[in-house]
């Protein structure tokens, strides 16, 4: 038995050197035809070639909207605030810092402005008091505790819909359908919520949260859902409970969004206008007006003559958000949670 392995071992060693020896005489006969043949080099293919020219085609698009409806719009807007309009000739002129004495003296001394900017402060103090509603309210769908599949639907459901329906059902809501069943059920008569004078701005505010509701929690519950499985395993296994989790793990983990939809909310002060265009029209009474409220409804009506003074009042609202945007970014960015 050992000497049939030892004649195997020896013939597999010759077959070795034989297949080694045939290997070199290759690449020698290899090496003596291509020795003096130029080296070729290669295109692109057609097929390369093409993808690039489809993707830079793509981004032609975007980049062309870009530069016409964000670079072109604001700069004739920065342009447009150092003119006014000629109505004889029928052409901007130069008005150098008018536009801008205008609005700081109405602003002084006309009390809708006034007016517009408390109800924008206010939205915003609204919807940062709902943040942390949100964030529990998304933590218990995250978590998938008892009966999130109904809150999920009632919150998320004016997200899918159009805001053309759901405004047409809520002012019927509102108007109609609150006012009959008070009446129904306790005798009480009262007017529309909308109507009135004492619950037209709580009826708006609960519109406007409940929409900026479902939104918030589709943002946040994204970033919840991309948390690693293995670092709420690990904390479950060292006990903690579902309150520890989400102090310590998942709202450290969501952070970043969350100081992100604060800087846009602070960005956003002076253009929301909490849905009232989308209810009245420009038909909305005077004491609900925003600043993004008057800017939009002012812009759908003016004329020709009216585009410097709103492009002058758009600069303006641009320096005072911006230097806090900033801010704020700043700010949170250093007292930002970790996580522990």
């Amino acid at each position: 038995m050992r000497r049939k392995e030892k004649e195997w071992t020896l013939w597999d060693k010759l077959r070795q050197k034989i297949g080694r020896l045939w290997y070199e005489v290759k690449s020698r006969v290899y090496a003596l035809f291509t020795r003096n043949r130029k080296i070729k080099k290669t295109k692109p293919s057609h097929r390369r070639l093409k993808d690039g020219i489809f993707v830079y085609l793509v981004l032609l698009f975007p980049i062309l909207q870009f530069c016409v409806f964000y670079i072109g719009v604001n700069v004739n807007s920065i342009v447009m605030a150092f003119q006014e309009y000629d109505v004889e000739a029928q052409n901007y002129l130069f008005a150098g810092w008018t536009n801008f004495k205008l609005i700081y003296t109405e602003f002084l001394s006309k009390s809708l402005f006034k007016i517009c900017l408390k109800n924008s402060l206010l939205s915003f103090l609204w919807i940062q008091l709902l943040s942390p509603l949100v964030l529990f309210f998304t933590f218990f769908i995250y978590k998938k505790f008892v009966g999130y599949r109904f809150f999920k639907v009632v919150l998320f459901l004016p997200t899918i819909i159009s805001t053309l329906i759901t405004v047409t059902v809520y002012k019927y809501f509102c108007n109609m359908g609150i006012p009959w069943v008070l009446e129904q059920a306790f005798g009480v008569k009262i007017g529309g919520l909308l109507s009135s004078n004492r619950t037209r701005y709580g009826a708006v505010m609960f519109y406007y949260m409940w929409l900026s509701f479902g939104t918030l929690m589709l943002m946040y519950l994204g970033c919840m859902n991309g948390i690693s499985e293995s670092i709420v395993e690990s904390a479950k296994l060292e006990g903690a409970t579902s309150m520890q989790e989400f102090f310590h793990i998942t709202f450290p983990m969501i952070y970043p969004t969350f100081s992100t939809l604060f800087y846009t909310s602070i960005a956003g002060i002076f253009t929301n206008q909490i849905n009232l265009f989308s209810i009245w029209g420009p038909d909305a009474d005077s004491s609900l007006w925003t600043f993004g409220y008057y800017m939009y409804r002012e812009v759908s009506l003016a004329t020709e003559s009216g585009y410097p003074y709103l492009s002058t009042l758009g600069i303006l609202m641009t320096l005072v958000v911006a230097p806090l945007t900033f801010f704020f970014r700043w700010s949170l960015d250093k007292i930002g949670p970790s996580v522990e």
